[in-house]
């Protein structure tokens, strides 16, 4: 075929064609217009629903290409006779766009958003893409998502402005006004200066641009609606810029003045439109093209309509060539159906498919997941749930006779019946009243496939993403809240009983099915023959044709075909047929294993024992996964994040949980304020309601509640503070709730009973009374909790009942055929509320939670609703963060752009903290980052001003009643991720017995069934529990639970928890095999029962004392005398003494214990001497460098315990330290070291030489070592004074922190001075003469320790002795322990006379509580008897909560030393080996309490 280029018209225009050819072509050229079939011509008649391209000979331009395309498919050639008219610009050349690219961007710098210029070069696509532009003129450029368009269509700007016309005018046509703005930006970022641009648009002027690097001034104007439909004017700027919209209202003449005219995203406009606007420039403009991010592959009508006016797509730009050229990020995208026939029920690690039966519903009434070693949950268990009342009974038969005559299998499954008790034969259970058909019934339990299965939430989940090859990373995922999650209400069947709707009907080869007969086989019976899938009996097609044959013997007796296809065949059986014979390999069997009868698809088949259920079949088809997990993300408000490094890696965690959790990144550095920003009221994006709901139900408890209360149950509705928007929202899940209600009227059961059951009524035609029929309905998606196994009768304090094999207080279990019950004395409790029991109030740590978003708290008398309220529902846990945060009249929502590195966005995570301004904000979207183009990003803010939720521990004690002295505690661990470790089963436990003590609400008292005791029986260990807070917990007052023997054994036998965590017992004794509840107020409670009924109790120790084996052990101890402790600022212990071993290992007198307390072998100390000489005192300086003292030398340590060779060895004549407990050494704040003792002669060695001192019992050290001898210039030091024989010299040292100093010991003179055993010093070693000091010496005992107190009064610790030789201290007979004022008088309001024994060390603690470390000597303090070691108030009152001795020494010898580390553990040293009777060599750890620690 050939062509001619019209240019008058823009058009081709065939010349030459055979009527074939112009026939086939104007069909190629052909469209339907979309949506034609609904459009009134077609209707009508009058329209073929179709546009030609293609009319009198004539194509438009812009469909040379698809004329090319056409000539090809009907094998004709395409000649173009004028074919250098064609509109080609034939003088551009690749080599010339790249070189202008090159030259221009080089000498031509470039403003980034952030206001930055830089140099740099277009990518290879991007000029490929312009120079194709520019030579064809008219086209189409398909370029990906950051592939750079704006930049593309700049160079195509610049370039024909400097190289094909100087005055060109350009039209750039976006689809938004956003868009208008962008294409602005870009334009003036590539090429311009701005700083005036900017000033500009704030006065809402015309853009105009000035520069003097571009070839002419450009102008830009944005092309605003509000023109007016005439105008004739000219263009003043050089480029203009208007939507699709605006610019339709503009007149044709507007138009004709633009050489090159531009649109962006072409493909999304409308075709008329576009016609309409690039129509007006066909007579004018050098050159039309359309820029786009995507082009459909499709040739639609309407995509020929924009090529017929821009031109063909001549070049591609995709996002895998901008990916595989390192330019844009990949992106991991996949599609995935999810259906539930697609997952493997099966799996290895969560295993849903089971076998139907007894045991697989009875193993799991009575325990609970937190008895799990596992982090894997039960996946289901069988709850008992009304489901409706379809009973057969023990002959197979269906009862569905309600006409009152027979009312002994008149099913009333969840009516308990009166009274509660037991007998010994059935005759008397009758005569009491009991009946039968009821579940707790003596006789008749309920039937297995009248429970229905639940799924565990977890489980299911995690199997989904399993499935599609995803991992979970979840905190919330590991809560007990999610993992004992359970889902009901999700069966395909309608069924009361458990089954499954039949779906379809299986069709298999020969090889797969086999042939069942039922009916009778005598002679003239009917016989049925039916096809079934091959060892399951369940009926099914064959693809083939069956022959069968009958026989009594040969030749058959019968025989024949079932075709394919069909279900079975009918027969007459005869000459009475004795067995089925096998032919074609299709075996036969007799009716004994077939399933059930062929039914039709849409029939519900109930499971039978044996059964296999294979949940795919179980679950309705309608439940799509991804509105389960869409409804559960609503539920608890999760967000959804992929893990960076792993792309298979899905982070889901609940907003409010999560968000705010993780680093705070300070961007107010990188926010452009050039750039400009709004903030706005987050009240102006959020709707005016919004309601948080499940979904209306046709259950029962749910239509009752909707028509008693016009609302559906657990609904929330919150209201927006502002009337900016009047819009509401739903978050609607696909779930119903499950109502939960009491079992009777009575409240005679303590559990919850969920409802899944349609009610009616009939009247009786037997006796015209009306009754109430309960059918299985088929409800939505229910949730609740599944919290443990409890006993649904006992509820009440002490509530007992004596044991028979009849009973009416354990539930009945029985198999489909009804045969023998099991007895169960505990079922699932479950609920919409966990834990369950306890009101919020008497909570100290509340860890429940309602799966409502709006819990309940009203109980509806008609419906009997079980009250489960809790304050916190998944509203106020889940989303009230949220919302109050986003309804918070002050929080404001921030746009802007900011200057991010890549290392900013790749450090990033969605819970981190961004501070602008010292407000924080979460970022709600990140916007246009650009990994190789730097430019700014725009990013959208949220204020932050609420914290995140924590997940809640609970914290309790308990104390065993055979032993008062002491207590354990444990605790819960919410988020880890063994069941068992969790220990939530003791807030499920504590909640529910705490519940049932109706009297009180702080405790219960309960007691561990134990076995194996070796009496081989059952014995009760009572012991009474309470929740305590974190601080009790913390302070160490109980010793923790891992150090129980009794429990230790309970954990370590297989479901020894769930064992003896029974809600029974059984007695032995007086009244043999009786049976009761296991909660009492208290232990007088339960010892009350236990005489009564003669319960066998066992001891709390019968598997040891207490044991609590960890690392944090000394072992054996110190094999000597320890003197002093000290703690370093990395809480590491120094130890001193006169030992030479601990815990075996071979030491010197002075090492160094790490925080568990094994030896830090990173300490190197070695007594340089081979004396081995102990280490009696440690000072710490602040660099962590170590002073130490032996008899008579002082040497400073590294702080690794070598030597410090820059400091003197010093030394000294006499034995300097006179007894076991000294603090001779002291600070002061410029270094310079004070040290006491009892010497005459004081000497410091090093490389400066040696210097000696006489000055007696003081002096002071430079820094080096160096002796200072402007320290008490010119006196004497300590001496006795006349009269005066004994004298110990000093025994402690207490620089203040006005660096003076107290000294005290056994002296009475200072330089001269007479002053009894205790003095002030300048901090020059002269007397400070404001300072009280006792003038009349004594010749006994002496002040060993001082300790000053926050108001600055004096602590001072002694010997004590006994009239007539006490100490007299300021006229004041003083013992053990005495208080001087800050001026040193006497302070009478501290008891100074209650204590015989010998004060060692005084330890004071930041409240000036202290504790006295020494020798008790069996004295009592304020007639109390004492410890070693007890504690005091600031004001020298005995704190009786500290470990007092009661009676007994608790520690067998003298307490020297004691310390507070970081963490409030009191340690303590001296030279005892037991406490409490319990081996502890010279070493021992205690809590603030007393008890000891070695945990």
């Amino acid at each position: 075929m050939k062509f001619r280029y019209d240019k008058d018209k823009e058009e081709l225009v065939v010349s030459e064609a055979t009527r074939i050819e112009y026939h086939q072509l104007g069909l190629w050229l052909t469209r339907h217009v979309k949506g034609y079939r609904y459009m009134p011509a077609f209707k009508m008649g009058v329209w073929n629903g179709q546009q030609s391209y293609f009319k009198n000979g004539r194509i438009s331009l812009g469909l040379w290409k698809e004329a090319m395309r056409g000539c090809k498919e009907i094998d004709a050639p395409f000649i173009l006779e004028n074919k250098d008219e064609f509109p080609l610009n034939r003088d551009v050349t690749l080599e010339g766009v790249r070189e202008f690219c090159k030259d221009y961007f080089k000498s031509h710098k470039v403003r980034t958003k952030s206001g930055e210029w830089v140099s740099f070069t277009p990518y290879d696509h991007q000029i490929e893409a312009a120079y194709k532009i520019l030579k064809n003129r008219y086209c189409m450029a398909e370029v990906a998502t950051s592939g750079g368009k704006s930049l593309i269509i700049s160079i195509v700007i610049f370039y024909t402005l400097r190289n094909i016309e100087s005055k060109a005018k350009f039209l750039i046509i976006v689809p938004s006004i956003t868009l208008v703005t962008q294409f602005y930006d870009n334009i003036v970022e590539y090429n311009l200066g701005v700083n005036n641009i900017l000033e500009m648009r704030e006065k809402k002027v015309d853009h105009i641009l000035n520069d003097s690097h571009l070839p002419c001034d450009i102008r830009i104007e944005e092309v605003m609606s509000e023109r007016p439909r005439k105008w004739s004017g000219t263009l003043d700027a050089n480029i203009y810029i208007g939507t699709y919209q605006s610019l339709e209202k503009w007149p044709k003449e507007f138009f004709k003045q633009f050489h090159t005219v531009v649109t962006d995203e072409a493909h999304g406009a409308k075709a008329k439109t576009i016609t309409t606007i690039l129509g007006h420039t066909f007579q004018n403009a050098y050159s039309r093209f359309g820029v786009s991010g995507t082009f459909p592959e499709e040739q639609t009508c309407e995509i020929l309509t924009i090529q017929a006016v821009l031109g063909p797509k001549i070049t591609e730009v995709s996002a895998t060539e901008l990916k595989e050229k390192g330019i844009i990020t990949p992106m991991d995208v996949r599609v995935v159906i999810m259906n539930h026939e697609d997952l493997d029920f099966d799996d290895t690690e969560y295993t849903f498919n089971h076998t139907f039966s007894e045991t697989a519903v009875g193993d799991r009434l009575a325990t609970s997941n937190f008895f799990r070693d596992s982090k894997y949950p039960f996946t289901y268990f069988y709850p008992i749930v009304h489901n409706g009342y379809n009973y057969v009974d023990i002959s197979g038969t269906t009862q569905p006779d309600f006409s009152g005559a027979t009312v002994s299998r008149r099913t009333r499954l969840y009516t308990p019946t009166s009274p509660i008790s037991g007998w010994t034969t059935i005759g008397e259970a009758t005569a009491a009243g009991v009946e039968e058909f009821r579940i707790n019934s003596p006789r008749q339990g309920i039937l297995d496939n009248q429970l229905k299965p639940a799924l565990n939430i977890y489980s299911l989940i995690q199997l989904i993403f399993k499935e599609y090859n995803y991992e979970i990373s979840s905190t919330f995922f590991n809560t007990p809240w999610f993992k004992s999650l359970y889902l009901y209400g999700y069966f395909s069947a309608d069924s009361t009983k458990f089954g499954y709707k039949l779906n379809n009907i299986e069709s298999l080869p020969l090889e797969g099915v086999e042939l069942i007969y039922s009916g009778s086989t005598a002679t003239g019976s009917t016989l049925n023959i039916i096809v079934c899938k091959r060892g399951t009996g369940v009926p099914c097609f064959c693809l083939d044709n069956i022959n069968y044959g009958f026989a009594n013997m040969f030749p058959y007796s019968e025989f024949g075909t079932i075709d394919s296809g069909t279900s079975g065949k009918t027969i007459t059986a005869v000459e009475g047929f004795d067995f089925g014979f096998e032919v074609d390999g299709v075996p036969v069997a007799d009716i004994s294993t077939l399933r059930f009868p062929p039914t039709a698809v849409g029939t519900s088949i109930a499971f039978i024992d044996g059964d296999f259920v294979d949940f795919s079949l179980v679950i309705d088809q309608n439940i799509k996964q991804i509105d389960l997990l869409s409804s559960i993300a609503k539920k608890f408000n999760l967000v959804f994040f992929p893990d960076p490094n792993n792309s298979n890696k899905i982070t889901i965690e609940p907003f409010d949980f999560y968000m705010g959790t993780g680093t705070i990144y300070d961007w107010t550095p990188k926010l452009s304020y050039d750039k400009g920003f709004t903030v706005e009221p987050a009240l102006n994006f959020i709707e005016s309601t919004l309601e948080l709901t499940d979904q209306e139900d046709g259950d029962e408890g749910n239509r009752e509640f909707k028509i008693r209360n016009n609302r559906i149950y657990g609904r929330n509705i919150v209201y927006n503070p502002t009337d900016f928007k009047s819009q509401d929202k739903k978050i609607e899940t696909i779930f119903s709730p499950e109502l939960v209600r009491q079992w009777d009227a009575e409240n005679i059961i303590g559990l919850p009973l969920g409802i899944n059951y349609a009610a009616s009524s009939q009247q009786s035609t037997y006796d015209n009374q009306v009754r109430w029929i309960y059918n299985g309905v088929k409800s939505k998606p229910k949730l609740f909790f599944w919290l443990m196994g409890l006993n649904p009768f006992i509820d009440s304090v002490g509530e007992v009942y004596p044991y028979r094999v009849y009973n009416t207080y354990t539930v009945k279990l029985q198999n489909w055929s009804g045969g023998t019950a099991s007895n169960y004395d505990r079922i699932p409790s479950i609920s919409h509320t966990m834990p369950m029991g306890l009101a919020d109030e008497y909570k100290i740590n509340n860890d429940s939670l309602s799966i409502l978003f709006n819990s309940e708290e009203t109980i509806d008398g008609s419906i009997n609703l079980y009250n489960t309220y809790t304050e916190n529902d998944v509203y106020n846990k889940f989303y009230n963060n949220r919302i109050t945060n986003l309804y918070d009249p002050n929080t404001r929502y921030l746009s802007g752009y900011f200057d991010l590195k890549y290392s900013d966005v790749q450090n990033f995570n969605w819970n981190d903290i961004i501070k602008i301004n010292e407000q924080h904000f979460i970022v709600n979207k990140i916007n246009e980052f650009n990994l190789t183009n730097r430019e700014l990003t725009k990013v959208d803010l949220i204020q932050y001003n609420v914290n995140p939720q924590e997940y809640p521990n609970r914290y309790f004690k308990y104390q065993y009643c055979d032993q008062s002295g002491y207590c354990f505690n444990l605790k819960t661990d919410f988020t880890n991720e063994n069941l068992a470790d969790t220990n939530f089963i003791w807030s499920l436990y504590y909640d529910n017995q705490v519940g049932s003590l109706t009297t009180q609400t702080t405790g219960f008292t309960a007691a561990f069934r134990i076995f194996n005791t070796g009496s081989f029986r059952e014995e009760y260990v009572p012991y009474t529990m309470n929740e305590i807070t974190k601080t009790e917990f913390d302070s160490g007052s109980c010793y923790n639970s891992s150090c129980d023997t009794m429990l230790n054994y309970i954990y370590g036998n297989v479901q020894g928890l769930q064992y003896s965590l029974t809600g029974f017992w059984d007695a032995g004794g007086t009244i043999t095999g009786s049976t009761g509840v296991n909660v009492w107020e208290n232990c007088s409670g339960f010892n009350s029962t236990k005489t009564s009924y003669g319960i066998i109790t066992g001891s709390s120790t019968t598997y040891g004392s207490i044991d609590c084996p960890c690392s944090e052990d000394i072992g054996s101890g110190f094999n000597s005398i320890v003197y002093d402790l000290e703690i370093q600022s990395n809480n590491k212990i120094l130890i001193g003494g006169g030992f030479t071993q601990y815990s075996g290992i071979t030491v010197d007198t002075l090492c160094r214990l790490n925080t568990d307390l094994t030896l830090d072998n990173t300490f190197i100390y070695s007594d340089e001497t081979s004396s081995s000489n102990s280490t009696y005192e440690i000072l710490i300086q602040p660099n962590q460098k170590i002073l130490r003292i032996d008899v008579n030398n002082l040497r400073r340590l590294e702080t690794n315990g070598s030597y410090d060779t820059g400091f003197n060895t010093v030394y000294w004549d006499t034995i300097g330290v006179d007894i076991q407990r000294e603090e001779i050494l002291g600070l002061q704040s410029d270094g310079k070291i004070i040290v006491g003792g009892k010497f005459s002669s004081f000497t410091s060695s090093g490389t400066t030489g040696t210097t000696t001192s006489t000055k007696k019992y003081i002096q002071r050290l430079n820094t080096d070592g160096t002796i200072d001898t402007t320290f008490n210039s010119g006196g004497t030091g300590f001496t006795a004074a006349t009269g005066v024989t004994f004298i110990a010299g000093v025994q402690d040292i207490l620089v203040l922190p006005d660096d003076k100093i107290l000294v005290a010991g056994k002296f009475s003179q200072y330089n001269g001075t007479i002053c009894d055993n205790l003095i002030k010093l300048n901090s020059n070693g002269s007397i400070d003469g404001t300072f009280t000091i006792d003038s009349t010496p004594s010749d006994i005992f002496g002040i060993l320790d001082l300790e000053v107190q926050s108001d600055g009064k004096i602590l001072c610790g002694l010997i004590s002795g006994s009239a007539p030789n006490n100490f007299i201290y300021l006229g004041y007979a003083v013992y053990g322990l005495f208080r001087l004022n800050s001026n040193g008088t006497f302070d009478t309001s501290f008891p100074y006379n209650v204590f015989s024994g010998n004060t060692w060390d005084i330890e004071v603690l930041t409240d000036d509580s202290m504790y006295i470390a020494g020798e008790a000597a069996g004295q009592p303090y304020s007639g109390t008897v004492v410890s070693n070691l007890f504690k005091l108030t600031s004001s020298g009152i005995l704190d009786t909560s500290f470990n007092t001795a009661s009676g007994i020494y608790n520690f067998n010898s003298i307490v020297l030393d004691v310390e507070i580390d970081i963490n409030n553990r009191v340690l303590a040293g001296g030279n005892f080996t037991t406490y409490n009777g319990q081996t502890s060599n010279r070493f021992i750890i205690l809590n603030t309490y007393g008890n000891k620690i070695t945990c």
